[in-house]
């Protein structure tokens, strides 16, 4: 019986060995598993966070997309206005040159007229000043015939009152103003 009770015991002692180990098992296996629902929790929260900041990431950078998308199509209207401007600007200038080319043409075909009409008027009055400038001349040199004749009839009545007809008549005289005034005269015969 000996062998049988120390087989018996031997299994006892086997069996409360794997009930022990069985026991360690357990307990380790419980431990892990607190350790790994635990880091799982954690990696979880981690994971939940990161997710969070993501999605706050994401929504705050679709803002900014929406944002930067407004900005855009707001550029683009002013792009377009601006361009609308431009065109309407060079436009306008286009007429303004056009309308400056055609001032100065009519500004040149007035200054030509007004040319022309201040010629057409001017020569009346040079053909007034020529007339004058004639009238001058002749009556210089009617006032210088009047004092020719002048001169004339003093040395006739000169020759009347002095001496002998028959003396003076085949003679030429010559008498200045100087020597007429005093009364002298020169005979001279030829």
């Amino acid at each position: 019986i000996s062998e049988s009770s120390s087989s018996a015991a031997g299994a006892k002692k086997q069996e409360a060995v794997v009930s022990e180990f069985n026991e360690l098992l357990s307990s380790q296996m419980t431990a892990q598993r607190k350790h790994f629902d635990e880091l799982r929790q954690e990696l979880e929260k981690r994971h939940s966070a990161e997710m969070q900041e993501l999605e706050e990431r994401v929504a705050t950078a679709a803002s900014l997309a929406d944002e930067v998308q407004r900005q855009l199509d707001s550029l683009k209207e002013g792009a377009l206005a601006l361009e609308k401007s431009i065109a309407d600007t060079s436009a306008a200038d286009a007429l303004a040159q056009r309308q400056r080319q055609q001032l100065e043409a009519l500004s040149t075909r007035i200054s030509g007229e007004q040319r022309a009409f201040e010629d057409s008027q001017g020569d009346p009055e040079e053909r007034k000043k020529a007339a004058r400038q004639k009238r001058d001349r002749e009556v210089a040199e009617l006032q210088q015939e009047i004092k020719d004749l002048e001169l004339f009839l003093q040395m006739r009545r000169r020759c009347e009152a002095s001496a002998d007809a028959a003396e003076l008549q085949g003679s030429h005289l010559l008498v200045t103003e100087a020597s007429g005034r005093k009364g002298a005269r020169k005979p001279r015969r030829r």
